[in-house]
């Protein structure tokens, strides 16, 4: 899934929360796992906990302590 689903509610969203998308890797721009720079393993591992740590790192990034996560399909099992 692609953070493009999301961009209905963004503008909702935006009014009250910080919001912080993300690609699925191989989806939108973010690259696949076969990539060097991708976030994941190369060789066909990646399990759903491989992309909650991604998604944790991400936050980490931004430098949240605590965050609401929203996602459909296999970004809801991610979070």
């Amino acid at each position: 899934t692609s953070l493009a689903v999301c961009d209905p509610q963004l503008p909702a969203l935006t009014r009250a929360h910080r919001v912080l998308r993300w690609d699925l890797p191989g989806h939108g721009s973010t690259p696949s796992a076969s990539t060097p720079s991708a976030l994941l393993p190369s060789d066909g591992s990646a399990t759903v906990a491989h992309l909650a740590a991604a998604v944790l790192r991400l936050a980490d990034a931004q430098g949240w302590d605590t965050f609401a996560y929203a996602g459909i399909s296999l970004g809801g099992a991610v979070g």
